[in-house]
């Protein structure tokens, strides 16, 4: 299962999706691009299961205003606020491990979508590559 939750100007939207289908992903991406605005970044943290670069460029995103930061899930939540925080992106999504409280989302994403992905696929595998490369 999958969780989404975005804030943007005091407002909180969640839903929970057991849809792992490419139309949805690419509904999803959409969607997103919607939100790109002119000389403002699209930012992605932690991505799992992202579009190649051709769907999302023939969805619509600006791929020369798409900033990938690959890093821990467990730290994303951090990095997505501060991206959101410094005013330079106009949406913000991550996939973190654990979804933040209502309030975390809200505080410092003024001008800027911040969306919260938990998705259960992709924790499972960040536990499978951890323990790979413990061995």
């Amino acid at each position: 299962m999958k969780v989404i939750i975005s804030g943007y100007q005091n407002k909180i939207s969640m839903c929970a999706v057991q849809n792992q289908s490419v139309d949805y992903h690419l509904k999803f991406w959409a969607n997103v691009a919607k939100q790109q605005v002119k000389n403002k970044w699209l930012c992605v943290v932690a991505p799992f299961n992202m579009p190649s670069k051709e769907q999302l460029t023939q969805i619509g995103v600006d791929i020369d205003r798409l900033l990938m930061i690959h890093q821990k899930s467990s730290e994303a939540l951090q990095t997505a606020k501060k991206a959101a925080a410094a005013g330079k992106c106009s949406c913000v999504v991550a996939w973190v491990n654990q979804l933040p409280k209502q309030h975390e989302l809200l505080s410092d994403s003024h001008q800027c979508s911040l969306v919260v992905i938990k998705d259960d696929q992709a924790i499972a595998a960040n536990k499978r590559l951890t323990q790979s490369g413990a061995a």
